[in-house]
């Protein structure tokens, strides 16, 4: 999606996107795991696209991922919150990419990130317990292009 909305981003799209990573910005510093401009930021780069149907994607996906127990249980485990930070420069690099029209950019921004999200969590989960499905974050199955 992300190297879709570098083809298709508008100066209201790019607005929109930097709106929500200040936002972000902001809620680093409050304590709690308040993800509203994380999601935020993902549903612009989707209505960048102009693509109503990825829009729905995203919204549908962030649905299941705020009511999956999974989620909730990792997040009742996290206290230090920095990894926010390093997510915070993926979502920048991103959204220059988009704003600079760089579709190969922008897709292997978003990879990165991805890849950065899956790390963190993986460091940040009970992958010592037995009962650890760690099949999901096994390998990379996308080569990124630099």
């Amino acid at each position: 999606m992300a190297e879709f909305a570098a083809t298709q981003a508008t100066k209201k799209d790019i607005i929109k996107m930097r709106d929500a990573l200040e936002l972000e910005k902001q809620n680093i510093e409050v304590p709690g795991n308040n993800h509203d401009a994380d999601k935020l930021f993902h549903l612009a780069i989707a209505e960048a696209t102009q693509n109503s149907v990825l829009v729905d994607l995203v919204e549908s996906l962030w649905e299941r991922r705020e009511k999956s127990p999974m989620w909730k249980q990792l997040h009742r485990h996290i206290i230090d919150q920095t990894y926010r930070k390093q997510w915070l420069v993926d979502h920048e690099d991103i959204l220059l990419a988009i704003q600079q029209k760089k579709p190969d950019a922008a897709r292997n921004a978003m990879w990165r990130h991805l890849e950065n999200v899956k790390d963190t969590l993986l460091l940040l989960s009970e992958h010592q317990s037995p009962n650890f499905d760690g099949y999901l974050f096994s390998s990379n199955p996308v080569q990124i292009k630099i």
